[in-house]
């Protein structure tokens, strides 16, 4: 009983003093943690988001393989399909992308898909 009040003190203390400036930092990013967390468990789809993320593996995948993913993810519907296909070890060759390109981008795609 003694921790859950003291648990429920530390939550208090902290939505009181949330705007504090040495505790802001850190509240903005557990606001932010649960706020992206609540959005893809309830399946909101950020596509912008999605594709700056598939930016960022620009340097480590081949301009071809950049260039596959760029124009066979444009929709979230073909990001879940993909995702299916060759995320979920059915099927690990494609002509496009080497295994080293799937395992990157299906790491980036979970983090955008809803869980199931």
């Amino acid at each position: 009983m003694k921790k859950f009040i003291f648990i429920i003190m530390i939550i208090l203390l902290a939505v009181e003093f949330r705007d504090h400036p040495t505790l802001k930092p850190y509240m903005d990013k557990i606001v932010g943690s649960v706020k992206t967390e609540a959005k893809r468990t309830a399946g909101v789809s950020e596509l912008p988001a999605l594709i700056k993320d598939l930016e960022y593996l620009e340097g480590s995948l081949a301009l071809h393989e950049m260039k596959f993913i760029k124009q066979n993810l444009t929709s979230f519907k073909k990001v879940q399909s993909f995702f299916d296909q060759y995320c979920h070890g059915i099927e690990l060759s494609h002509t496009a992308l080497t295994s080293y390109a799937i395992k990157k981008t299906c790491g980036v795609l979970e983090k955008h898909l809803p869980t199931t």
